[in-house]
């Protein structure tokens, strides 16, 4: 099977209709994921606090599919004004612990979204717990594409302003280190401001 790439997915320039089901599954799971506009981006901001994977039962994971896929189509629509194919995300882990976490329904959010919206992530931007971030990552890393894995960035204590980070930095930042590396810039300073990004 041929791997999709940039240059195969078109750009998308219709709004997705929320049906009645699809309010209803934006108001249950309200808070869960969050669209805004940003730099010419569709943003998706994921606060996994927001919902308790033991909790979800078996029945709920093709809603929650389809909430997942209704939120980055509208972040879609919102990049496709500017021309641009692809959402940038981010993560929130404030105020998360173990009880957010679920290997099965973390490897279903990755299916369904690289299954259905292959190559559509520009960067996606972690913020919060290290801690917490490190028990994901060593959880997580072998089931997610090896191109996947260098879209992510720890927004910790510092914050990027405009480089990607070298494969090296961020293995020792998740790692326990105090600071982040750009490629040209060496150390950023600085402490990180939400309404920055």
């Amino acid at each position: 099977m041929k791997k999709v790439t940039l240059a195969d997915i078109p750009i998308i320039r219709e709004k997705p209709v929320e049906t009645e089901k699809m309010k209803h599954l934006c108001e249950k799971y309200n808070g869960f994921m969050e669209i805004s506009e940003k730099n010419n981006y569709g943003n998706v901001t994921i606060n996994f606090s927001r919902i308790e994977p033991s909790k979800v039962s078996n029945n709920e994971y093709v809603d929650i599919g389809a909430y997942i896929i209704y939120k980055c189509l509208s972040a879609l629509y919102i990049s496709g004004k500017y021309n641009r194919k692809r959402i940038i995300a981010h993560g929130q882990l404030k105020d998360c612990s173990i009880k957010h976490f679920s290997l099965k329904f973390y490897k279903f959010v990755a299916h369904i979204l690289e299954t259905t919206l292959p190559e559509r992530l520009e960067y996606w931007y972690i913020y919060g717990s290290s801690k917490f971030f490190r028990i994901i990552w060593n959880m997580m890393y072998k089931f997610i594409d090896p191109v996947t894995r260098e879209k992510f960035f720890l927004m910790k204590k510092k914050y990027i302003r405009q480089n990607r980070v070298p494969p090296t930095a961020m293995v020792e930042y998740i790692l326990g280190n105090d600071f982040v590396y750009t490629e040209e810039n060496g150390v950023v300073n600085g402490e990180y401001n939400q309404s920055s990004y």
